[in-house]
């Protein structure tokens, strides 16, 4: 082989190597990148695969809970506060034999935040106010789903809100654990650790599992002896703090945390995997491939993967609209979901109601909203299909989240009453949906229109008693200038017939004559205004208001020695119905009248004084025995003798100022004392709200 064949023979070789080297550096960097990234997203797929193990037991969770939510032996057990007839464990154990969830243990709380049964356990009566859902829950009322962590252990809470007539009256908690998911895991060759954070250790009384590492709780029985000496020899602070993922001796690490409430850390779970069970074969083979077959074969397992993930998401779709259905179909009232425009779903009531539509889609052929069955009522809390200031019905619902509305749907002839509760809520969809609640409350209507008319005529017959007594005032206002302009008639006539006549005579008996009528004429006008029917509310002067009253008793109260003692600022003004007021002022006074008689008082003063917000009428009568004190607002109710009074007079005092005038009124027996004297009354205090009470 001559000298120029072996340069280029290694000239050759050389270049051959050079390229191999560069080649194997290029691919061997390659391969090495795409370890470190294969790495990455096994840690990826393993922590979204627990989420999602962790989502299906919280859903899993709930389903239990909603599915004992109308159970009639808890709700006897909460309202009779009797659990001995009570015994959840048989389902547990139905559980244990036909589902994979072995230890569900079920809790009852009372309306409070106490624990009134326990499943597993007979301690009771200790408050869980300290756990944020128990909070939560006491004070939307709303259902609940979490992970939290209690005396006993690290595990799922799904908590549903026992209600009757609209009220909490207990919760029904559903409590399972991490040992289902961390056998799952087991299945797939990945071990677990599943921790509380130490921060619980003094708050986990009775731990489930008697496990701890340091300050941590262990919550999956299953954790291997292996795991927690490698997680102690390396310091579990430093493996909490892995990121992404870490191998230590063939063992590949991934940290998830368990946040729930505000983003607070309620523990953490470590998983690991032996490096021979994560599949790098493709990454060794793509050595041998070539580009484009790599490609091609990425692409078409891509698709591969993107049709199987398509069709399993469509399957799951089809399977929560059924169990969303089932849900919606077991509620008694009608559960309408739409977007406020569009109904976009309902339950079976929907249709039961309207009976003349065989299903939703024949509803939803003639109407697109619900709304457009609402009737006007002439009432804002009504609501019908308008725009509410550039909002629909069901935004102005929830707008105005402070407010209870109704709407009236007419059939046959029929006009029927519905309470609307409406609530946001996000479906796994670009729009969020709105479900509105239509409770029947037609019963309801019709019996408070019946009370309405008993009212009525409670009220009529209040009201006859009183002109009843004011005509008897009147007759006592009367007789003294009766009196008066007969002598002086006589008087003139007398004169006339002695012819004793003077001019100034006629004239001082004329004057005389004149002023008495005026008087009697001034009485039969104030009588005519205090029962002047008004409908609308007006403005009027507080003190102006009492002194009209007074002065339709001046002659009862002078008569009867009665003095009134008034202090009250003239600025103060009412807005409200003043002939209903002066009524209910009348019969209070009357009341305390009638207490003087009775009792046969030797001091007898009325107090009117005015203080913030309160109205107080005080008398010095010697007030009212304590047996009976809370029976006075009854009707019928009376101390007197049956010829004497018809006992509507403080009833219908109540039904004016508390329902018609929005006041607050109370009644007490007061000691008290009045220049040097020991006194003791009844005191009536009225207390008006600030769209009455104006002041100026």
């Amino acid at each position: 082989m001559n000298l120029k064949t072996f340069i280029k023979l290694f000239s050759f070789i050389l270049v051959s190597v050079l390229i191999y080297m560069i080649t194997d550096f290029y691919i061997q960097k390659e391969q090495d990148n795409k370890l470190l990234q294969k790495y990455y997203t096994s840690s990826e797929y393993i922590k979204k695969n627990l989420l999602t193990l962790i989502s299906d037991k919280k859903n899993a969770t709930l389903s239990i809970a909603l599915s004992f939510i109308d159970n009639k032996e808890i709700i006897n057990s909460i309202l009779t506060k009797n659990k001995l007839n009570l015994d959840l464990n048989k389902y547990s154990l139905e559980l244990r034999k036909y589902t994979k969830f072995k230890n569900v243990w079920f809790q009852i709380l009372d309306k409070e935040g106490n624990s009134f049964y326990r499943s597993w356990s007979d301690h009771k009566s200790d408050s869980l106010k300290f756990r944020p859902d128990v909070k939560k829950i006491l004070k939307t009322k709303k259902i609940q789903t979490s992970i939290s962590v209690g005396r006993y252990d690290m595990s799922f809470k799904s908590m549903v809100p026992i209600l009757k007539d609209n009220e909490l009256i207990g919760i029904f908690e559903v409590i399972t654990h991490f040992n289902s998911i961390s056998k799952m895991l087991e299945k797939q060759k990945i071990d677990s650790l599943i921790l509380a954070d130490k921060k619980y250790k003094n708050k986990i009384k009775y731990p489930f599992t008697k496990k701890f590492m340091g300050d941590y709780y262990i919550a999956n029985f299953n954790a291997k002896e292996y795991l927690i000496d490698l997680v102690k020899k390396e310091s579990i602070e430093k493996i909490l703090e892995i990121k992404d993922y870490k191998i230590i001796n063939e063992n590949y690490l991934v940290t998830q945390q368990v946040i729930e409430f505000e983003n607070e850390i309620i523990g953490y779970i470590i998983l690991t995997k032996n490096l021979k069970d994560i599949d790098v074969s493709s990454i060794v083979d793509a050595k041998k491939s070539s580009i484009k077959n790599l490609i091609l074969f990425i692409i078409l397992i891509g698709v591969i993967f993107l049709a199987i993930n398509y069709y399993l998401y469509l399957r799951q779709i089809q399977i929560e609209k059924k169990r969303v259905q089932t849900i919606l179909d077991s509620q008694k009232n009608i559960i309408v979901i739409t977007n406020g425009i569009k109904i976009q779903n309902a339950n079976a009531q929907l249709i039961e109601f309207f009976d003349e539509f065989k299903s939703l889609d024949e509803f939803k052929e003639k109407y697109d909203c619900i709304c457009e069955r609402f009737i006007e009522m002439n009432d804002d809390n009504y609501l019908i299909d308008k725009d509410y200031d550039g909002r629909n019905w069901a935004e102005h619902i929830l707008s105005n989240n402070d407010k209870k509305f109704k709407a009236a749907i007419k059939k046959a002839d029929k006009i029927y009453h519905f309470t609307l509760n409406v609530n946001l809520t996000d479906i796994k969809e670009d729009i969020p949906y709105i479900i509105v609640t239509l409770t029947d409350i037609t019963n309801e209507i019709e019996n408070n229109k019946i009370l309405i008319k008993k009212d009525r005529i409670l009220f009529q017959q209040n009201k006859m008693a009183s002109m009843g007594e004011m005509l008897n005032n009147i007759a006592h206002q009367w007789r003294q200038p009766l009196s008066s302009i007969s002598s002086l008639a006589s008087g003139l006539r007398i004169k006339g017939e002695l012819k004793l006549v003077e001019e100034n005579d006629i004239n001082y008996t004329c004057e005389k004559i004149l002023n008495n009528t005026n008087y009697i004429s001034q009485t039969i006008e104030d009588f005519r205004n205090f029962f002047k029917e008004k409908k609308d509310q007006e403005e009027f002067g507080l003190k102006k208001s009492i002194d009209e009253s007074l002065n339709l008793l001046k002659d009862r109260l002078i008569a009867l020695s009665i003095t009134t003692v008034i202090k009250i600022d003239e600025k103060i003004k009412l807005y409200s119905f003043k002939s209903e007021f002066q009524q209910a002022l009348l019969n209070i006074i009357n009341n305390s009248i009638d207490a003087f008689i009775k009792n046969n008082s030797k001091e007898k003063i009325i107090f009117i004084t005015f203080n913030k917000d309160t109205l107080r009428i005080k008398d010095t009568a010697g007030g009212v025995d304590e047996k009976i004190i809370e029976k006075i607002f009854e009707p019928y109710f009376t101390t007197k003798h049956q010829s004497q009074g018809t006992g509507i007079g403080l009833y219908m005092t109540q039904e004016i100022l508390v329902k018609h005038m929005n006041c607050k009124l109370s009644i007490s027996n007061k000691n008290f004392t009045y220049k040097d004297k020991k006194l003791k009354g009844l005191a009536f205090d009225i207390s008006f709200d600030l769209k009455t009470l104006k002041t100026s």
